[in-house]
């Protein structure tokens, strides 16, 4: 018996791919109309399923219109569903094939975003590039780009070229003009641009700047109705952000709050999970410890699940310090090392730098003074010019109190007034408050109980009650009050932090870590 011909083979196969394309063509064709006429929620369980059909479809260069119809149709939901890492190939097929420059910034920029959450911080700067050197792009998409791109050289070390990039492009956005005077046209251009400079101002310990600034950006985008709620949701978030830096908690949750209902009116889970991250941290300041914990944890579950190793890199840093003000200090180590590792791992250099600063406060209450000072040293060198300038003064503070445990007070006195004087000169009552029971620690009773309720009071109207604790039990040490004493341990106790009094009484009582 004679087998078939290579002539005949080479027909069946070509038959059998023509139809298999058909059947993909009239799938392709089928999912578009399906794309239309069903709501996010059905198409969300689904998306798996359109994901392996553009994937095998694109085996088929005939098929290339109905997959970048399929792809322009789903996008960007795939990004905002948690599915970045599966879409990331959709994104490059459109870039490849597709000659509108309008679509080719925003894919490039979702690509830039995607890369910067997922860790390849230089991938994400380098794609961002391509829209500056790219013909006529939408301007609202040049400033997503320049975003992307001061972001990326902050978190790769580079915050000097960042503040250059603002610098450079502040003319095309009109940067100097107030909001009132801002074009329609402009607007969203403008107030995307600003944002950086939101950080800048932060960063330079002009808190109550930023926040006039900030209120000013919310007011514009009030006056044009607020079209897009995700460039609401995302001023809303500055402004959060701004108020946790300056102690004023429960707006700071009521604006997180407000931002995660409209990601979620948008579809846009990644984002409203993320948000999860920032109210952990305002619970964390708040002494709430136990909301810190549920909310990091759902984030650094949500982001591990999503592949974002960028965002998660904050978190894990973040729970080292929940565990820290519970008393746990080997969880809070595990934790802070493991924040360290995976900074390097990805290069993400700020949060490298907090995280040594962390494991200088960790060192301090296990009485590893010399490792205090190597940690807080490795961080101050960076954070002396860059980062938020409350954190800068408490890397002095635990420096100060390392220096009275070294028997050198003089010193650590003279490192706390300077810091007294920063917090005043930044307008930081958080950084005010901590210094206070400073030198409170280091000075005779009579000084100290003065200072130890001023700081109390201002605790106390921050709502920062971890504080309020150490306040309580210093001055009932001072004092030898029993019933301070009794109060201070029955909020420790009532946050989940009660080991920090487990082997402490009245006349010893611990110094608690700050939580800024």
């Amino acid at each position: 018996m004679m087998l078939p011909g290579s002539d005949y083979r080479q027909a069946q196969s070509q038959q059998y791919h023509g139809a298999y394309q058909q059947i993909l063509q009239d799938q392709l064709n089928a999912t578009i109309n399906y794309l239309h006429q069903m709501p996010r929620e059905k198409i969300r369980k689904h998306l798996r399923s359109f994901i392996t059909l553009l994937n095998e479809a694109q085996r088929y260069e005939t098929l290339q219109d109905q997959i970048m119809t399929l792809i322009t149709t789903l996008h960007p939901m795939p990004l905002r569903w948690g599915y970045g890492t599966q879409w990331e190939s959709q994104l490059q097929f459109v870039l490849e094939h597709s000659s509108t420059a309008a679509t080719q910034a925003q894919y490039q920029n979702d690509l830039a975003d995607l890369q910067f959450y997922g860790g390849n911080i230089e991938a994400a700067r380098q794609s961002a590039e391509k829209i500056l050197v790219s013909k006529d792009p939408p301007i609202s998409e040049l400033a997503r780009a320049l975003r992307i791109l001061f972001t990326s050289y902050r978190a790769l070390g580079q915050p000097q070229t960042a503040s250059q990039i603002f610098q450079k492009f502040s003319a095309i956005f009109e940067a100097d003009r107030s909001a009132k005077n801002v074009p329609l046209k402009k607007a969203t251009a403008w107030l995307r641009f600003k944002q950086n400079q939101l950080e800048l101002l932060r960063e330079q310990g002009k808190t109550s700047d930023a926040l006039t600034l900030v209120e000013e950006m919310i007011w514009l985008d009030q006056q044009h109705s607020s079209q897009d709620a995700l460039l609401t949701a995302e001023l809303l978030t500055h402004r959060s952000t701004l108020l946790w830096a300056t102690g004023i908690y429960q707006r700071a949750i009521d604006d997180l709050q407000h931002a995660i209902q409209l990601f979620q009116s948008e579809d846009d889970f990644f984002n409203a999970e993320s948000l999860m991250s920032n109210l952990g941290l305002v619970y964390w300041s708040m002494g709430k410890l136990d909301q810190a914990e549920e909310c990091l944890q759902r984030a650094i579950q949500f982001y591990r699940k999503s592949a974002l190793y960028q965002l998660v890199t904050y978190d894990i840093g973040n729970l080292g310090l929940v565990y820290l003000a519970r008393g746990d200090l080997d969880q809070a180590l595990y934790w802070t090392k493991e924040h360290v590792a995976h900074c390097q791992k990805i290069g993400f250099m700020p949060e490298q730098h907090r995280g040594h600063r962390n494991l200088g406060v960790i060192a301090f209450y296990f009485q590893d003074y010399e490792t205090v000072l190597q940690e807080t040293n490795i961080a101050h060198t960076y954070f002396e010019n860059h980062g938020s300038r409350t954190g800068f003064g408490l890397d002095i503070l635990y420096t100060a109190m390392t220096k009275h445990h070294l028997g050198q007070s003089a010193i650590a006195r003279q490192k706390m007034l300077e810091v007294l004087d920063l917090s005043k000169k930044i307008d930081s009552p958080i950084l005010e408050q901590a210094t206070l029971r400073c030198l409170a620690y280091i000075s005779n009773t009579v000084e100290s109980v003065p200072l130890l309720e001023k700081s109390l009071e201002m605790a106390r109207q921050m709502d920062r009650s971890f504080d309020a604790a150490a306040c309580l039990l210093a001055l009932a040490a001072c004092q030898s009050d029993e019933s301070l004493w009794q109060q201070g341990v029955h909020i420790l106790e009532g946050i989940g932090a009660g080991q920090w009094v487990e082997k402490h009484t009245i006349h010893n009582p611990p110094f608690l870590p700050f939580l800024i």
